[in-house]
């Protein structure tokens, strides 16, 4: 499933950050993104952010499909919350800060 897939990744992207973190030699990005390390960081950094936004996108449906799911205020996910977010103004959050307000969760 997609959730098995974005574990999958989240767990190697883990790896190559802390393997990453004990070499000083890659702690430049320049340099960094010139490895193998950094190579398979960006090849895992894309297929996570695509499946994000699956993942945001999907749940948005099923919420504007079924609203009362936000009645249950004690089960709601962060993602929810997001997702029912307004401005000020009454404005929704855009779609293309979901993934990014959320990305201290998870990276």
């Amino acid at each position: 499933t997609q959730y098995d897939e974005y574990a999958d990744i989240m767990y190697r992207l883990s790896k190559v950050i802390v393997e990453r973190s004990f070499d000083p030699m890659k702690y430049t990005n320049t340099i960094f993104f010139n490895t193998a390390e950094g190579a398979e960081y960006l090849k895992l950094k894309g297929k996570f952010d695509e499946i994000s936004w699956k993942i945001v996108h999907d749940r948005k449906e099923v919420l504007s499909k079924n609203p009362d799911i936000l009645k249950d205020s004690k089960n709601l996910s962060f993602l929810d919350v997001l997702l029912t977010v307004k401005y000020e103004d009454g404005s929704p959050l855009s779609m293309k800060r979901h993934p990014r307000g959320s990305e201290c969760f998870h990276i």
